[in-house]
């Protein structure tokens, strides 16, 4: 669900990057429009002052991992939820259940992408998208859920 991402990106903080408060050094942890160029030597007119070497996806764990120990939780690609899109982020059901109230169509992205400026690569940043779209800066993360075993 959007709120068990948000949870994992944070780690346990309330930074605005995870592991960062600011913007500075976003290349040690993740992978966002930076001075790194294209093939084609094209740049970013918005990116973060470090460079990289990695114009568009990187391998997985080429940055630093979070407090909780996950890597490429910002930057690379957004990452799917299975929340539907509502403009407002609404409280998580206390089943833990996804919200598929609105247009089950429109699905909640996190965690920004390698085209994108710092802004976007905030814990908190967000959007919609179809969930028919396809596209190079978007991914999901496989979650292993562990059933709790009671103590006898």
């Amino acid at each position: 669900t959007e709120a068990e991402w948000e949870h994992a990106a944070r780690a346990g903080t309330t930074n605005r990057y995870g592991s960062l408060t600011t913007s500075k050094n976003l290349c040690e942890y993740e992978n966002g429009a930076d001075e790194s160029k294209s093939k084609f030597n094209a740049g970013w007119a918005k990116k973060m002052k470090c460079n990289d070497g990695h114009w568009n996806t990187a391998p997985v764990k080429t940055y630093k991992a979070n407090a909780f120990g996950l890597y490429d939780m910002l930057g690379n690609v957004h990452e799917w939820t299975q929340d539907v899109w509502q403009d407002q982020i609404t409280a998580q059901t206390v089943s833990g259940e996804p919200n598929l109230q609105g247009d089950v169509n429109e699905r909640i992205v996190r965690g920004g992408a390698w085209d994108k400026a710092p802004s976007r690569l905030r814990v908190s940043a967000r959007s919609p998208s179809n969930r028919t779209k396809r596209a190079s800066m978007i991914g999901f993360r496989i979650v292993r859920e562990l059933g709790i075993q009671s103590a006898r």
